[in-house]
């Protein structure tokens, strides 16, 4: 298990990057091309910061987006951090706003950032993550697409299965993967481009296969937390393929390994995450907080599950419509997760743990099956 963070950590103003700012009323046209280069920016309003767009912000950019949308639509408000700011609180910013930056104040004003990266460098060089296995943690099953598929149906599954990153199937076989990031930068960014711009331009014209990474960086089922966190330092926080033998059977993100840490510095057992909330959403938070909790004193009557977190993102699709990724981390089971998408925020949450029940009861029916197997040989 991995040792608490150690609040004394700070981060200094030296390991902070220095970002363009813009206005709120400025084009996401003008914008993008800033975001490619800086990994973000922060936008102010009235002279006061607003929040930022980072390139996980604009992965909800439609990949035909109007010139005429402002950035006000994408901005991510984040809390502001200092040199002050306790490592454990940066940790917890960085996984409730979903963001790859956050804004950095230095004597009472804002124009620099620190990014994942950076965040993950410290915690490597503090040595604050132990031998914690990647199998405990990834994403999985990993979501997988034909090489055939074009750019915007890519996408649309991506959107799908709260996902930013696919596998990709070339005649059957694991061929690479695609990720949001590699859309946005060479769909979305390139569309803007005067050399592309013309009436033939199409994301359904685009296959997977042009843009697939057929290298992807990998890491065995048995690797630890820090191998996959050095991993993603050395390759620009991209996301890892964890194999079994040979074969692709999960993904690894900065969020799944932030989801891990953050569920470390909770007090209380077993620890509830939700992220995601907006601000049509956040006053629902003591409602879904109260019943994850009687979920989790429900399901820990199954012997001996061990819980060591439930996470719950919530998305708002459109205006009415909601998705719940759910995700438990099981000492016996190991990481277990759902997405489901409705109307009505309650009826989603609750059908997406009813879900996640499932997923369990199959796991404990998996595990009795190996037991009573291995009684026979």
């Amino acid at each position: 298990m991995m040792d608490s963070i150690n609040d004394e950590i700070k981060i200094p103003e030296e390991l902070a990057k220095e970002v363009p700012v813009s206005d709120y009323t400025d084009k996401m046209s003008d914008l993008i091309p800033k975001i490619s280069k800086f990994g973000a920016v922060i936008i102010n309003k009235d002279d006061e910061v607003m929040g930022i767009i980072d390139k996980k912000a604009i992965e909800k950019i439609d990949l035909e987006i109007p010139r005429s949308l402002s950035a006000e639509r994408f901005v991510v408000r984040t809390p502001k951090v200092n040199d002050q700011t306790a490592l454990s609180d940066i940790i917890m910013y960085f996984y409730k706003s979903h963001s790859i930056a956050l804004p950095y104040m230095v004597k009472g004003k804002v124009s620099k950032i620190i990014d994942r990266i950076t965040l993950f460098k410290i915690l490597l060089s503090r040595s604050d993550i132990k031998d914690v296995l990647v199998k405990d943690i990834m994403s999985t099953p990993m979501a997988v697409i034909d090489s055939k598929t074009d750019i915007a149906k890519a996408k649309k599954v991506m959107e799908d299965e709260n996902m930013s990153t696919l596998g990709v199937l070339d005649d059957g076989k694991f061929y690479g993967i695609i990720t949001s990031e590699d859309i946005i930068n060479n769909v979305v960014i390139k569309e803007r481009s005067p050399a592309i711009e013309n009436n033939k331009y199409s994301p359904s014209n685009i296959p997977v296969k042009d843009y697939v990474n057929t290298n992807p960086v990998m890491i065995k089922e048995s690797g630890s937390v820090q191998d996959s966190v050095r991993l993603m330092v050395e390759n620009e926080n991209k996301p890892i393929v964890v194999t079994s033998g040979s074969q692709p059977i999960g993904i690894v993100t900065s969020t799944d390994i932030l989801e891990y840490l953050t569920s470390n510095k909770k007090e209380v057992s077993p620890s509830i995450l939700i992220s995601g909330l907006d601000e049509s959403t956040y006053i629902y938070e003591d409602e879904i907080l109260s019943e994850i909790k009687n979920f989790s004193y429900k399901i820990s009557k199954i012997k001996d599950i061990g819980i060591r977190y439930i996470s719950a993102t919530i998305k708002r699709i459109g205006k009415s419509q909601y998705e719940v990724r759910m995700k438990l981390l099981s000492e016996k089971y190991g990481s277990l997760q759902v997405n489901y998408s409705d109307y009505r925020l309650e009826r989603t949450l609750s059908e997406a743990l009813e879900k996640l029940n499932d997923q369990i009861l199959k796991a404990k029916e998996k595990s009795e099956n190996v037991k009573d197997y291995f009684k026979e040989i």
